[in-house]
């Protein structure tokens, strides 16, 4: 029930305006002088710090920490994938590269050495002609213990020399032997001039007495093509992407290095070492727990090739 608030009382007393001034919102005191003081202080203090280019060498010592870590995580990342390259390339050579046959393919040295050196090459390839010196020099130190095997990898901007040079080279082996084969690898890797492949085998036979009519019933038969083909199919499973591609391959053990490139002689040497070394250690445990296993026999010289 509404209060009775007589009628004089409401002309002469203003209710509604009192009720409004109690609603409004209440005003802030005005701000003190101490509170102003201190605001100002601080504004002048951020001031004195911008002017002074303190922040910017922290934001920019920041900025600099930043980008080292984007940088090691990047290298990281790169490193990451590389690994995970080689991994895969290592299973691929070790599923698809044929072990060394040298009753039926060309080589240099020990026939059954304990070593191999397998080199993927182009003989159009500079780096493979350089890498030839390389190779070389590995068989003249090792030869008692390693061999050398040259396997076709032409490459399409050597087209079409580079296939013709490579039919060439199974041509001469088969109808020559192995010695000058690798009489014919020295010659191509010593030439200047060997952009008509197929004149330059013609030359190379006709010098050695080798029949011009053998020579091109090789040249153009089906075994010369699928020889270079099969090959190359074999690089290509194997994730060879250029020449020279080099695998040093333990045919004691079955294990193996692989090079991308004309890689130097002291790394080769490093190779064969530890590899050497992890054999010797193998064959030293296997001899040693021989008594508890009778009949084993472990020798270096007559170990099993892989």
């Amino acid at each position: 029930m509404r209060p009775f608030i007589p009628a004089f009382l409401i002309a002469f007393f203003p209710f509604g305006t009192v009720h409004a001034e109690l609603q409004a919102e209440p005003q802030q005191a005005p701000a003190s002088a101490h509170t102003t003081e201190t605001e100002s202080g601080f504004t002048q203090r951020v001031r004195d710090v911008l002017a002074s280019g303190a922040l910017d060498d922290v934001l920019e010592k920041r900025w600099d920490l930043i980008q080292q870590r984007k940088h090691a995580l990047r290298l990281s990342q790169l490193r990451e994938k590389k690994a995970k390259a080689a991994r895969e390339r290592k299973a691929a050579i070790k599923k698809y590269i044929p072990a060394p046959d040298t009753d039926n393919e060309p080589f240099l040295g020990a026939k059954n050495g304990a070593f191999s050196l397998i080199v993927y090459s182009d003989f159009g390839c500079p780096y493979c002609k350089k890498f030839h010196r390389t190779a070389k020099a590995f068989i003249d130190k090792y030869g008692k213990h390693a061999n050398l095997i040259y396997r076709s990898m032409p490459l399409s901007i050597h087209e079409p020399y580079a296939t013709e040079l490579a039919m060439g080279g199974y041509c001469i082996y088969r109808l020559s032997g192995n010695n000058t084969y690798w009489n014919y690898v020295d010659t191509v890797y010593t030439s200047t001039n060997l952009k008509n492949g197929k004149k330059f085998v013609d030359e190379f036979a006709g010098r050695l007495g080798i029949s011009s009519e053998n020579l091109t019933s090789c040249m153009t038969s089906r075994d010369a093509l699928s020889f270079v083909e099969k090959q190359i199919k074999d690089a290509n499973k194997g994730q060879f992407t250029g020449t020279p591609s080099v695998i040093l391959r333990n045919n004691l053990t079955g294990e193996f290095d692989f090079f991308a490139g004309a890689t130097s002689l002291r790394t080769l040497e490093e190779s064969v070492r530890k590899m050497a070394e992890k054999t010797a250690k193998e064959v030293k445990g296997a001899a040693d727990s021989s008594s508890s296993a009778p009949g084993l026999s472990y020798p270096a010289e007559n170990a099993k090739r892989q």
